[in-house]
């Protein structure tokens, strides 16, 4: 395996660079991204229209989406735009939200122009799905899916359409029996059930990924606990087979696609895997060399076609990989911290020369958004400190040329930063 580890123009062995001390307080500039200014703050909301802290950021195209929960206690979509507009209220849920288990989702955002949206309502109910363009009139409902929406993603933007998954459970709470892939363009009448299979071993069905010829996807059978099977589809009935069977559970997170064609995904034991939908091209990736990361976080993250990734047992450094095993290599060592993930992954974005990823201090546990030198994994600065929301570690995202996070403010609240 090879690393992007480079000290004065020479490469460091990988032994190494882990023990390099950080480079504390350099300049923003040095690193070619500009010091971050405040594009929106929360805390400033005099109408307490949000009346928890958001979560759940995504961009669509010069929009924010994020999710709140007002003081009326129903979770819901808004939008603002990232001059500071103040937050416009989407989307509601429609089911029993007295509950206060009703929750809205930003499940995908397709080519930067419109989001995906699901609606987790209690069980027993069906899970709408909506489309967004961040306006209310590019808000509309496109189809119900049967299936229990929770244990997401399951949602996948390819080309023109976006895919998904029907999830882990029927109404009434039952495990499938079937496999049933949905596709939608962004309109209700371009929203139809591409795959479906009935009469299957009960089991929850998750984890849908892009791969050369098609998608690979997960059921994990009831009747043999700790055990999954690794399927494939073409996104027809015919092109839907079984791959092969682990006799392990999956980690927490959830498989992504990288530019090769492969998919990635981490085991219960935190072994990485990589497959390319067929047997012969399924194989462990992070346990085949001593000089690798082994055992690694279960988050993942897809970003210009490499994944990211955590080292388990060094969180301090994060790794990248094609899916071959020459292609994995070392990104970031930061002595004194650990990088920080989320369910959607390392919390890393790429700018200007520079990684921009979210690590917490081990001396003071501070959460900093940290710009690490592209051409040197142990030198970076702390920007900005990382806000955090009720169900998530922060945010990191693009919007254009610049990359927003969530900042802590002086006065205690979440701002968005932009650098």
């Amino acid at each position: 395996m090879s690393m992007r580890s480079e000290i004065s123009g020479k490469k460091r062995p990988f032994a190494a660079a882990k023990g390099v001390a950080l480079v504390s307080m350099l300049l923003a500039s040095a690193l070619g991204a500009e010091p971050p200014r405040l594009v929106f703050d929360v805390s400033r909301d005099t109408s307490n229209a949000l009346g928890s802290r958001p979560y759940d950021f995504a961009t669509v195209g010069d929009r924010v989406l994020f999710v709140a929960q007002p003081e009326d206690g129903v979770r819901t979509l808004f939008a603002s735009d990232a001059s500071g507009t103040s937050p416009e209220p989407l989307l509601r849920p429609e089911c029993d939200a007295t509950w206060n288990v009703a929750n809205v989702r930003v499940l995908a955002v397709h080519d930067g122009s419109w989001a995906l949206v699901g609606i987790d309502c209690p069980a027993g109910e069906p899970t709408p799905l909506w489309r967004t363009d961040g306006t209310r009139s590019g808000t509309a409902r496109l189809a119900e899916l049967d299936g229990w929406m929770e244990g997401l993603p399951r949602v996948l933007p390819v080309d023109d359409r976006v895919y998904i998954l029907e999830g882990d459970q029927e109404l009434g709470e039952e495990w499938l029996t079937r496999i049933a892939l949905w596709s939608s363009d962004g309109t209700p009448a371009g929203t139809r059930q591409d795959v479906a299979l009935t009469g299957l071993e009960e089991a929850a069905t998750f984890g849908l990924t892009r791969v050369r010829d098609g998608f690979v996807f997960f059921r994990s059978p009831t009747s043999t606990y700790g055990s999954m099977e690794l399927w494939f589809t073409d996104a027809t009935n015919e092109g839907t087979r079984s791959i092969r069977r682990f006799e392990s559970e999956y980690a927490d997170g959830h498989p992504v696609s990288a530019s090769s064609g492969r998919a990635l995904f981490v085991l219960e034991n935190r072994w990485l895997w990589s497959t390319d939908g067929t047997l012969e091209g399924t194989i462990e990736l992070s346990n085949s060399s001593p000089e690798g990361p082994g055992r690694v976080q279960a988050g993942l993250l897809a970003r210009d076609g490499r994944v990211y990734f955590i080292a388990k047992d060094q969180r301090n450094e994060l790794w990248s990989t094609d899916g071959t095993q020459s292609g994995t290599v070392l990104e970031v060592a930061l002595p004194g911290f650990s990088v920080l993930d989320s369910w959607r992954g390392p919390l890393v974005e790429r700018l200007a020369g520079a990684l921009l990823v979210a690590a917490v201090s081990w001396s003071d546990g501070v959460r900093h958004v940290m710009a690490v030198d592209d051409n040197d994994p142990t030198r970076g600065e702390a920007i900005g400190e990382l806000a955090t929301g009720p169900s998530s570690d922060g945010w990191l995202a693009r919007l254009g040329q610049s990359v927003l996070f969530s900042l802590r403010t002086e006065g205690g609240g979440i701002a968005l930063g932009a650098a």
